[in-house]
């Protein structure tokens, strides 16, 4: 600022406060407008990575939002084919790897339970069974997205399916499993049960299949030990329901066959499991219905559960070989692997499945090491 020589009146110089003013706030809004441009780079990186990753697992875990392709077929009730192998097993890990499967090669498999594990992990579906129904979805697409599973329905002639616990509910559930109708349309639809099926019931997913050709006739049943399933070891309990027993009889009395196969995701003969377990041991009036309806010189029972694999006889005379675990790494009471030896049966520990060679008469569990237990048939 400075006086006039010609006038006492104070002059300012404007130009100088400008100055001074723009040099002055320049600097805070400079540095906000850095501040609001680091911000915005970083809400974009973080939006742009996390995008990259969502579109990653997408694109890797597809089975996270759907099922993938593959070409298992349904299959009619009565064949016009006999096969000469019969291949079937249990217990699938969801994690683990399924490396037996690609030892399997024959005209028939039959997967008997426990196809994936619907709790697994999973303690709470007791409490909120109805939140768990999409894990299960999740677990049925990743089965469908392995390349194990994919490349045996694509060299399988016939693949045949049953449930037993963990695919159908919690560990040993019965008839009172609360997702017993989702688990069901699930199963059914998943397995490319047709249609017009009598296994599309309200109640139950039993069923059988007739194989016929030359001559010779093989009939496979397929029993649901689940649906209909009272608490074992009480007075009167009931495995598989009055109206399950009715198609039973006569499906037995209508479709004479050379051999019958029943197909039963529990153990038929054994006894040594715990006395809480579905096993037709601890429903001996149901036990003792089935065998008065069946004759030993021609069938044979198939089963699973167990997490391991044998050849049992029982005192009248009924043959049941079990094979378990497809996928679960089952140990033995030592915790090892291999076959041993338990009062008078052999009992195999470690991923198997089990062959019904009906051309050369021998009925088998094979081990992933190779190991073989053998009976002739």
């Amino acid at each position: 600022m400075y006086k006039s020589k010609n006038n006492n009146k104070l002059n300012v110089d404007y130009s100088l406060l400008r100055s001074n003013t723009y040099h002055d706030d320049s600097k805070p809004k400079a540095r906000q407008s850095s501040v609001w441009c680091s911000c915005g780079c970083v809400a974009s990186i973080i939006a742009i990575s996390f995008t990259i990753i969502v579109l990653i697992v997408l694109i890797a875990y597809p089975w996270l939002y759907m099922e993938c392709q593959h070409i298992l077929k349904p299959v009619d009730e009565d064949i016009s084919f006999m096969p000469d192998t019969i291949a079937f097993g249990s217990c699938q890990s969801n994690w683990m790897p399924h490396s037996i499967i690609n030892k399997i090669n024959s005209n028939v498999f039959i997967y008997l339970g426990d196809n994936i594990y619907g709790d697994d992990g999973v303690e709470l579906i007791s409490w909120f069974p109805k939140h768990w129904l999409w894990y299960r979805n999740v677990l049925y697409n990743k089965l469908s997205c392995r390349h194990s599973f994919q490349k045996l329905v694509s060299r399988t002639k016939y693949v045949l399916s049953m449930w037993d616990d963990h695919d159908y509910g919690a560990d040993n559930e019965g008839k009172n499993n609360p997702i017993r109708r989702e688990s069901q349309a699930k199963f059914l639809d998943f397995w490319r049960i047709p249609k017009y099926s009598k296994r599309r019931r309200d109640v139950g997913i039993y069923g059988s299949y007739r194989f016929n050709a030359s001559g010779s006739s093989v009939l496979i049943i397929l029993p649901d030990v689940r649906s209909f399933s009272d608490l074992p070891q009480r007075e009167n309990a009931k495995l598989l329901g009055e109206s399950q027993w009715i198609w039973l009889e006569d499906t037995i009395r209508s479709k004479k066959s050379d051999i019958i196969i029943v197909a039963t995701g529990t153990q038929f003969v054994d006894q040594s499991v715990s006395s809480d377990a579905s096993i037709w041991s601890n429903f001996p009036d149901e036990k003792r219905r089935l065998e008065s309806l069946l004759n030993p010189a021609n069938t044979i029972f198939i089963s699973g559960d167990v997490h391991r694999a044998g050849i049992m006889r029982s005192h009248s005379g009924f043959l049941d070989i079990t094979s378990s675990p497809l996928s679960y790494n089952g140990n033995g009471p030592d915790g090892t692997n291999g076959i041993q030896a338990s009062g008078n049966n052999n009992y195999m520990y470690m991923d198997n499945y089990g062959l019904l060679d009906l051309k050369r008469g021998i009925a088998s569990v094979n081990g992933i090491d190779g190991s073989v237990l053998d009976v002739k048939i």
